[in-house]
């Protein structure tokens, strides 16, 4: 306690008054300016009395130093004599009670009811600033929030869900929630989230929200359950996160990846498939199922009146060009042709009048390539059945038109599986290898890249540094070569030698990681060709490093990465034998 006195006297009346009334208190006592200033730098005072006509310190001003400094602390004047104006202009400067000191008896009762008062005062101010804190939270949170009471009507709505619905929050208090905001969710979904609202008190997952205005948004929404202090439902916390862009994003991506699957069964088809008709349906059934394709048909040209007939068809087709016109919106029709040679025509409809835009041409001139491929394949096996020319030579030209499809995807790369052809070649009879084994590898060498026929072409002529993400779908082409040769019978483990050639001896490569001898000796000679080609020559995200680099690159890593051997021999090719890449 703070005792405003003069008086040894007074000082110990007041002290016996509050012991008679079963206090024990720890006074401080002072009686001018500068020992009150000196007291309230002092925090934790339960009470100041104060006697109000001290000379030194006349009441007044004792009453305007406490409600600066301390003006929580409860103050209680005790005076001989007070006037009822100087009373009435204590009580208004924050003075809680005042007495005459003949009264004393009243002291006791007076303090206990101040003391209590200030109990609740100050639990009252610590209540606020946590109220204040919270609505400070609220209104920096990147959530919308709004809290529904007992009925669904909004009793709270932050200004991101203003932002969100389009409705202020003067708008939406009061209203029930369900008639501002419908959230879309299976019946299944709806009673598990009342269940662990009711059993636990909590529930988070997404749902598809329609806003006021018709607006759906893809939402993150976490319920909580609020009580009073004796555990009775009181409201409903709503706190939603706007999660439409990464819905749409994470769409995009599923919609990216299942088009690179049906690429990549196409492309499958490309050396399954032992007949035109059998390439043509199998296709139609594959594009059916791109969500933007409704109704498919291809049809090939006849040699003897140059008129396009449907082959193979997958939808629900129009008896007349009108009719299609006017059940499928939108039409694309692509050519199925190589080079000079016209095999037909790949017609995709569709019932969305925006279905083919860019992405969408793109994709389906790289299916419509693909086709004229496959049907180039099929027609050279006809005319190999029936002797027209030489096996052999067959074989080369067909690997020769799957090399030049596969490199028109990357044009910066045109020429690479020839050129690596011709120095793996070559570095085999370096070493020894027969010309039978080199010719083997030298056919491999020229397909060795053919899995990015099943790579976007955009990432393929990408300039400038790739994502990981994208990194590691190319990487994913020496996979899919793999798939797309694995059911053909060269008499050579071609397929195994193209996965494989980007292993590496120390198991740093890819797709397998193996290392050293589990790797095929074709694929590390494949290796060592492929990435002195690769650096000599022109990339879209750089340009071309030079033979030397290439060398001093593969001399660097030899018998860490590269097989030693063929190391020396394609160092032996360029230095000493002059060789140069045409």
């Amino acid at each position: 306690m703070l005792l405003i006195e003069d008086s040894d006297a007074d000082a110990r009346l007041l002290e016996r008054a509050l012991r008679e009334g079963g206090y024990e208190p720890a006074i401080r006592r002072v009686q001018d300016v500068a020992g009150l200033n000196a007291a309230l730098e002092r925090q934790g005072w339960d009470v100041v009395l104060a006697d109000y006509a001290l000379p030194q310190l006349p009441g007044p001003e004792a009453i305007r130093i406490l409600a600066h400094l301390q003006p929580n602390v409860p103050l209680i004047l005790v005076s001989g004599s007070i006037s009822e104006e100087e009373a009435v202009a204590a009580l208004r400067g924050g003075t809680r009670d005042f007495l005459t000191k003949g009264k004393l008896a009243r002291l006791a009762p007076a303090i206990e009811r101040e003391l209590r008062e200030a109990g609740v005062r100050e639990e009252r101010r610590k209540a606020e600033k946590r109220i204040r804190f919270q609505a400070e939270i609220l209104s920096q949170m990147h959530e919308a929030v709004l809290v529904s009471d007992l009925d669904g009507a909004v009793t709270y709505w932050n200004h991101v869900a203003e932002s969100l619905y389009g409705l202020t929050a003067s708008q939406a208090f009061g209203r029930p929630l369900e008639q501002i905001v419908s959230c879309r969710m299976p019946p299944a979904q709806h009673e598990e989230r009342e269940r662990a609202l009711s059993e636990q008190g909590y529930w988070q997952g997404e749902c598809l929200q329609i806003t006021p205005s018709g607006k759906e948004v893809y939402v993150d929404l976490s319920l909580s359950r609020l009580a009073d202090e004796h555990g009775q439902p009181q409201a409903r916390l709503h706190v939603v996160r706007d999660v439409t862009q990464r819905h749409e994003a994470e769409q995009a991506l599923r919609s990216l990846s299942f088009r690179q699957g049906v690429l990549r069964e196409v492309n499958s088809l490309l050396l399954s498939a032992r007949s035109e008709q059998e390439l043509l349906e199998k296709s139609c059934l594959l594009l059916r199922r791109l969500d933007f394709v409704d109704f498919v048909w291809i049809g090939l040209l006849d040699s003897k009146d140059g008129r396009l007939h449907p082959i193979a068809m997958k939808g629900e087709p129009a008896p007349s060009e009108e009719e299609l016109a006017r059940k499928y919106p939108s039409s694309l029709r692509l050519p199925l042709s190589l080079e000079t040679e016209q095999y037909g025509m790949l017609n995709v409809h569709s019932t969305s009048a925006q279905a083919f835009g860019e992405p969408e041409q793109s994709y389906l001139r790289e299916i419509a390539g693909d086709l004229s491929v496959g049907l180039h394949s099929l027609r050279l096996e006809k005319r190999l059945a029936s002797g027209v020319l030489e096996a052999q030579r067959m074989l080369s030209q067909t690997i020769d038109v799957i090399t030049s499809i596969s490199e028109s995807k990357d044009p910066y790369t045109t020429g690479h599986q020839k050129r690596v052809a011709e120095l793996s070649y070559l570095i085999a009879l370096e070493v020894g290898l027969g010309g039978d084994k080199a010719e083997q590898i030298r056919v491999t060498a020229l397909v060795h890249d053919i899995g990015k026929i099943g790579i976007p072409t955009e990432l393929l002529v990408k300039p400038g540094k790739i994502s990981e993400a994208e990194f590691q779908m190319i990487k994913a082409h020496s996979e899919i070569g793999f798939e797309i040769m694995k059911s053909v019978d060269f008499g050579w483990p071609l397929a195994q030698i193209i996965r494989q050639h980007h292993e590496r001896l120390d198991g740093s490569g890819y797709p397998l990681g193996l290392k050293g001898g589990d790797i095929l000796p074709e694929a590390r000679i494949i290796a060592v060709a492929d990435v002195v080609e690769a650096m000599a020559t022109h990339r879209p995200y750089r340009a071309a490093l030079g033979v030397e680099a290439a060398l001093a690159e593969i001399e660097s890593r030899k018998g860490s990465r590269y097989d030693p051997d063929y190391v020396e021999a394609c160092l032996r090719l360029f230095r000493e034998q002059a060789y140069h890449f045409a």
